[in-house]
């Protein structure tokens, strides 16, 4: 089986994309208008922009947890992966990339975690050229 690829919710990508991807996504926590959400599984794009209109504070966000990673990590190795290439938001922009390198140091998997240095479309194109790498052999 080829490798997996993980992504987390600032990766510009669809839910439906993700899906015909083969793509992983772990969310980000989104904290708006008084609320907890899991980002793109939760609350919407759309809904999120409807909530930071009318919210006297702006949003925040809080990175996964190493476990939130360990759990996913472990599914795809359950799932007969044996390699997992994991690309993340920007290490100065967030705690993600970190949260994921604790996570693969404690799995049985090989998990190459790559602080891709940009988000969201910057992030959908460097998925989706490993997606074409992953798909090409």
């Amino acid at each position: 089986m080829g490798f997996a690829i993980v992504v987390d919710s600032t990766c510009d990508l669809r839910p439906d994309e993700y899906r015909d991807l083969d793509v992983t996504m772990v969310p980000l926590t989104i904290l708006v208008d008084g609320g907890e959400f899991k980002d793109q599984t939760e609350i919407s794009s759309e809904e999120f922009y409807r909530r930071m209109a009318v919210s006297k504070e702006l949003p925040k966000t809080a990175a996964p947890s190493p476990y939130d990673f360990v759990k996913v990590y472990e599914d795809l190795a359950k799932k007969g992966y044996e390699h997992i290439v994991s690309l993340h938001l920007a290490g100065v922009l967030s705690g993600t990339v970190e949260s994921a390198r604790i996570a693969a140091s404690q799995v049985d998997v090989d998990v190459r975690v790559i602080d891709t240095l940009t988000a969201t479309a910057g992030m959908a194109l460097l998925a989706q050229d490993v997606v074409k790498l992953r798909d090409a052999g």
